[in-house]
């Protein structure tokens, strides 16, 4: 009898994950010939990475490619993009010339996420939760209407989330430091990730910290090379993304932080290009409120719009998709935004498993640094499971009952 249960729990499993993969294919299959076929144009990713791609190869590129670099109005770069992703994710156009390859690559992305918050979802960690809740948790991932699109343009941020997933989802040690080297390899805000795992690690102290910070070391390592070869020569040093509202869907702030940028910083380069000195740039927040307000200001704006809520690019369309901004503004207000409160009260609750806690820190730290930077909702992908589990544990009971039993 118990083996039928257990056959039955499992066979429920399997049909959550593919149900979830069935409709993430159906869906990208719809949005990618919609499209034109067409899915380097969904992210600006493929327009900054492709030039560097293109020269690099040159003779070797793909007829497909310099059609596209001609037609790019980006020609030259004057930064060194990461050569791990530029040069391999973006092979299926730089070398093959094929869209349709490029947009298989995407799938398999997807796939491994999702496979990835399967197995991750299926850890003990949530053995108290019910087989039902995690089949919801991993429906609504699969929901986000970013992950859908960065996945299917191969973006940075799908394949950064994808490597950090698929490292935490496996039992293999080798395979885990491997997939975190290879996510300090794609992403130059892997130190804000890093920051945050190790600063939820230390604070929560759940069992088994101690092996996954050994693991990450690599990865840090790793990531200092790449900052000294490339990472430095991106626009600006970091600090000016402070400052930074342009392209993130709040263009209405720019008239505020030229503003400040012009009274308080002795600058005439553009705010993307400029490398602000940290010390000045703490002097200068520190002694004017009015650039403090500014800040936090900024910071509770691009917050939201991580979150999910553009503001602007609600009202910007290329595709002639209107429908998809309704379903963004509604992921927003019922699972992000909810999500992120119930994630502060499972962080202080003594129901919650020390684990899914330095989850949730690590995300609320992840997403915090992030948003003071940039506000963009793609750069949480994967981050936003973390949101997703919050919102299941409150509405399944089985969780409740199940840790408050264990206490008894």
């Amino acid at each position: 009898m118990i083996r039928k249960k257990e056959s039955i729990n499992n066979d429920l499993h399997k049909i959550w994950m593919f149900s979830c993969i069935s409709t993430f294919t159906v869906i990208s299959i719809l949005v990618f010939l919609g499209i034109g076929r067409d899915v380097t144009a969904i992210t600006i990713d493929f327009k900054f990475y492709h030039p560097y791609a293109h020269n690099f190869f040159g003779s070797f590129a793909s007829q497909l490619s310099t059609d596209l670099y001609s037609s790019s109005p980006i020609k030259h770069i004057e930064w060194i993009p990461t050569p791990f992703y530029t040069l391999i994710f973006l092979s299926p156009i730089t070398l093959f010339g094929s869209r349709i390859l490029f947009y298989i690559l995407g799938l398999i992305i997807g796939y491994i996420i999702i496979i990835s918050i399967y197995r991750i979802l299926n850890k003990d960690i949530f053995q108290s939760f019910s087989k039902k809740a995690k089949g919801i948790a991993l429906f609504l991932f699969i929901l986000n209407p970013y992950f859908l699109y960065d996945c299917i343009s191969v973006s940075t941020n799908s394949v950064f989330a994808c490597f950090i997933l698929y490292g935490f989802a496996t039992e293999k040690r080798i395979i885990r430091i491997l997939c975190f080297i290879f996510a300090a390899m794609t992403r130059v805000n892997f130190i804000f990730s890093y920051f945050s795992l190790v600063t939820s690690l230390l604070i929560i102290r759940p069992k088994g910290s101690k092996s996954i910070l050994r693991d990450s070391i690599p990865s840090l390592i790793i990531y200092t090379i790449f900052w000294i070869l490339f990472y430095s020569t991106y626009p600006g040093n970091g600090l000016n993304y402070l400052f930074f509202t342009e392209g993130q869907g709040i263009d209405f702030l720019s008239k505020y932080s030229n503003e400040i940028y012009n009274s308080y910083f002795n600058s005439n380069i553009d705010i993307f290009y400029w490398k602000p000195n940290l010390i000045e740039t703490i002097k200068t927040i520190i002694q004017n409120p009015k650039v403090l307000s500014f800040i936090f200001h900024s910071w509770a704006i691009k917050l939201s719009a991580t979150l999910g809520f553009p503001y602007e690019y609600l009202f910007r369309n290329n595709f002639g998709y209107w429908l998809s901004k309704p379903i963004v503004t509604s992921y927003f207000i019922l699972i992000m935004l909810p999500g992120l409160y119930l994630s502060l009260i499972n962080l202080f609750s003594n129901e919650i498993d020390l684990k899914i806690k330095s989850i949730i820190l690590y995300s609320l730290i992840f997403l915090s640094i992030n948003s003071l930077f940039i506000g963009i909702p793609r750069y949480i992908i994967g981050t936003h499971l973390s949101f997703i589990i919050a919102w299941v544990s409150i509405i399944d009971f089985k969780y409740y009952k199940s840790s408050y039993l264990s206490k008894k």
